[in-house]
């Protein structure tokens, strides 16, 4: 059963969810513009042998907004608060994206708080070339539908109509799932100022724990190039890189067999 908590950091409310304890602490961590709901499959299936946990990032779900920032240098510490003060001992932190940067924060600020790291497409250098993606169209957009402050039943059709691809179920996820964003969080992937402090390659070399690095196909929308995946496996001392193939940046969701096939013969190891 899971239970779902709010912590004071000192700097805002944390939302988290608790499962029955297993086990270790395995930590789920979702991306931009997401929730904590996204792991809900994961969750289940690591429950038999673990003590699982998933959080709402400053800014989404049910966490409260931060008026400290939505830099890649100030998410770790509210996850670190959370470590603290509410995980019984070294966590695994499973992470996507935005996840995975700030879990490469925690694991190089606090190594006594995790055990081992998965990374699902950290985009840990992307920010170098968003400005002429796509993905920066998209985070532009999703942040100006959320300035709107429209209700959910308005909200669907227009994200049905940005989507077309996307079945109603997920439309109405992604339309909850916007509705309890703060639009701020794209901010400062947008203006460039994300990185201000964050220092990518230092961050990666400190990391002292085992890792998985999981790199989507750059022909379906990666985070990462090959160079980049190869870069931030090369910096990490103890990393094993998986190149996926034919899936996007949400590997989990997008091919959920083999990432939870990589993450249990990663968990299996440590």
């Amino acid at each position: 059963m899971l239970t779902e908590k709010q912590l004071s950091t000192g700097e805002m409310t944390l939302n988290y969810v608790e499962g029955d304890d297993r086990g270790a602490p395995l930590v789920f961590i979702h991306g931009i513009g997401g929730r904590w709901q996204q792991w809900s499959q994961e969750i289940g299936l690591v429950s038999h042998a673990w003590h699982p946990y998933a959080v709402d990032l400053r800014g989404h779900g049910r966490s409260s907004s931060a008026e400290t920032g939505y830099k890649f240098g100030d998410y770790p510490r509210d996850i670190i608060s959370l470590l603290e003060n509410a995980v019984d001992g070294p966590a695994v932190l499973v992470a996507h994206s935005l996840g995975a940067v700030t879990t490469v924060g925690v694991a190089s600020e606090r190594p006594d708080l995790v055990r081992a790291v998965v990374l699902e497409d950290p985009p840990i250098f992307s920010h170098q070339r968003l400005g002429r993606s796509r993905r920066a169209d998209e985070f532009g957009w999703i942040q100006d539908l959320g300035r709107k402050k429209l209700e959910i039943s308005e909200m669907i059709p227009l994200i049905a109509e940005k989507y077309p691809d996307q079945d109603a179920a997920e439309v109405r996820s992604r339309a909850i799932a916007y509705k309890g964003l703060d639009p701020e969080v794209y901010s400062p992937t947008l203006d460039g100022s994300t990185m201000d402090g964050f220092d990518a390659e230092a961050r990666l070399a400190a990391i002292r724990c085992p890792a998985l690095l999981l790199q989507a196909d750059p022909e379906h929308g990666a985070a990462m190039t090959n160079e980049e995946a190869e870069r931030a496996a090369g910096l990490i001392p103890d990393c094993t890189l998986v190149q996926m193939k034919d899936v996007g940046h949400g590997i989990h969701r997008g091919d959920p067999v083999n990432f939870r096939r990589a993450m249990f013969d990663f968990l299996d190891t440590i």
